[in-house]
């Protein structure tokens, strides 16, 4: 029997019990199969083919994700437009008290921009309206100096008060038709409010009926109209030729007039306005006009000690 702890090393790897032809036969056998058999070796000569169900799930992630990103940008889009709309809106109310004031060129004392202030929808009507203003104020300047050229026909009466009341006239009705009724309508298409419109067309009737004065002409009401020209057209046919261009200018105020107001009614019941709407917002201007007050007095009052 051979001694395992003996230091004789003649029998070498004879005498290893590991060296047995069975027993290292098992043991190769075993590692190739396990080395053939290993999962986590990779074949090269082999293209990876995922499962059908992964497909389909790659597939409905890619969709997912682009319908995804195109309602970000949707939304996106989306709240920049309303930024630009809120900017625009606080732009319309007044907010910006920047801005430079560019009317008229030769000598600005206000601002006035149609392209900005009044949405696209409504600025035809007002650029007409602009329009029928500048025929105003031209019509104004004219009606005076053909009364003005009044004074050189003779025997002609009331050649005085035609002159000052035209003078007044002119000097009051350029700037008053600015202001209650061009000015109105950019504000009301500016602000989208049933109040404005309804004063618009209050005032601007009101104009109707100064241009129906004006082309009857009554002699001394300041109106170089046709009773006013027929009177003077034996007299003078070039001061009366004059009178009769001042009448035409009148007519076209006239006709813009009708255009104008059918225009801004059309606008005015097609955008859902109205009386009751008008009501509603003269109320609340009312009452916050009233709060303020109110808030006054009660300052004062807390101020003097009576509260």
């Amino acid at each position: 029997m051979i001694n395992p702890f003996s230091d004789d090393k003649s029998s070498g790897e004879d005498s290893n019990p590991f060296n047995d032809e069975s027993v290292t036969q098992g043991m190769n056998t075993k590692t190739q199969q396990e080395v053939t058999t290993n999962p986590f070796e990779s074949n090269t000569n082999q293209e990876y083919k995922p499962p059908e169900y992964l497909k389909d799930n790659d597939e409905k992630d890619m969709r997912s994700l682009e319908e995804r990103e195109h309602a970000v940008q949707l939304r996106l889009a989306e709240l920049g437009k309303r930024e630009k709309e809120v900017g625009k809106r606080e732009h319309l109310l007044g907010r910006d008290v920047n801005r430079p004031n560019n009317w008229p060129k030769c000598k600005p004392i206000l601002y006035h921009n149609i392209g900005e202030d009044v949405p696209e929808n409504c600025r035809g009507i007002v650029r007409l309206a602009y329009f029928a203003w500048i025929m105003a104020a031209t019509a104004w300047c004219w009606n005076w100096f053909c009364l003005v050229s009044k004074l050189f026909v003779k025997d002609v009466e009331n050649k005085g008060n035609d002159i000052a009341i035209s003078s007044i006239s002119m000097v009051l009705g350029i700037p008053l038709s600015w202001i209650f009724w061009y000015r109105l309508l950019y504000n009301a298409t500016m602000k989208d409010k049933s109040s404005k419109y309804i004063l618009f067309f209050s005032t601007y009737s009101i104009w109707f009926l100064l241009s129906v004065m004006v082309i009857i002409g009554i002699n001394g009401t300041g109106c170089a109209g046709i009773i006013n020209a027929i009177d003077l057209f034996e007299k003078n046919k070039v001061v009366g030729i004059f009178f009769i261009v001042n009448m035409i200018l009148w007519l076209i105020q006239v006709f813009l007039f009708v255009v104008i107001v059918k225009k801004v009614n059309y606008y005015y019941k097609s955008s859902g306005f109205s009386t009751e709407k008008a009501k509603d917002e003269i109320r609340t201007e009312v009452g916050k006009e009233v709060g303020k007050e109110v808030g006054k007095e009660v300052k004062r009052s807390l101020a003097s000690g009576n509260i």
